[in-house]
């Protein structure tokens, strides 16, 4: 298959033969079983940490036994991902996907992008986070698709995941950061969660500042009486503007400095770079 476009769906390439075909009807969408994915904002060719996204994905491959009843081996996975990336549109908006199936198919979906946003209003009531695999995108899919239809229905844009203990351990879709005065707070180092391309980019524009960075297992309440942002690769970061306490009513307001997130998101767009093929599978800035 010489070109793919963004209305054929879900793409599988064969390790065997090195070619595309397109997914089984049955098989297009969230419904089947994934044991792992990544995505990422690609704009005019360009995208923010795309190797980060590629090392990621290759690890959560490796990683996926038993979700998937064939694991790709590492050269296969390289071959997949050098293949995908010379597929990756030049021009325009979009969201691909690369997946690994429950059958241990490799898939590329093309997916138009959808609005990025740089606000949004998160429900501040917990969902107890109860991922079989936090660690990995993808075999929670369907669950994560429940949370979002939950939240949605009470008018908020995110919400939060906490581990037994009452911390806060991630949003739905995205991870938090937030603000202890001149002090960027995140998740522990060894935390139990996706190692996020986002946040790893937005620690790296905060030591080239050389603004503190501290560590720390939010509460709730901490969160709201911070300056928060929800990072993702779709978004970048999204800043925290009210807390939905009780479905139906508005929002409390959330704490905010003017202009920062903002400055930190062009900051974050900035490194976006075009997609290269470094000859050996990834992809380099």
């Amino acid at each position: 298959m010489s070109s793919v476009s963004m209305s054929d769906g879900p793409q599988v390439w064969s390790p065997r033969t090195g070619r595309w075909q397109s997914a089984a009807p049955e098989a297009v969408g969230t419904a089947a079983p994934l044991a792992a994915i990544d995505s990422w904002l690609l704009e005019d060719g360009r995208v923010r940490g795309l190797e980060r996204h590629r090392a990621r994905f290759a690890a959560a491959v490796a990683g996926a036994s038993p979700d998937a009843r064939h694991v790709p081996g590492a050269a296969d996975v390289e071959r997949f991902l050098k293949a995908a990336f010379a597929l990756l549109p030049t021009e325009g908006r979009s969201f691909p996907r690369i997946e690994l199936t429950a059958d241990g198919d490799l898939r590329l979906w093309l997916r138009p992008a959808p609005a990025v946003e740089d606000e949004v209003v998160v429900y501040a009531t917990p969902f107890p986070d109860r991922r079989r695999r936090p660690q990995r995108k993808g075999p929670d899919l369907a669950r994560q698709h429940q949370w979002r239809s939950a939240v949605e229905a009470f008018d908020a844009g995110e919400g939060l995941l906490a581990a037994p203990a009452g911390t806060i351990t991630e949003g739905i879709w995205s991870t938090p950061l937030w603000w202890d005065g001149d002090v960027l707070c995140a998740l522990p180092r060894r935390a139990p969660v996706l190692d996020s391309v986002t946040r790893s980019l937005v620690l790296d524009v905060a030591r080239e500042l050389d603004v503190e960075v501290g560590r720390a297992e939010p509460s709730v309440g901490r969160l709201r009486d911070s300056e928060t942002w929800m990072l993702s690769a779709l978004h970048g970061i999204r800043l925290v503007t009210g807390w939905l306490l009780v479905p139906g009513s508005a929002p409390e307001p959330a704490l905010r400095v003017p202009g920062r997130a903002a400055e930190w998101q062009a900051r974050l767009q900035a490194l976006a770079a075009p997609v290269v093929d470094d000859g050996g599978g990834g992809a380099q800035r």
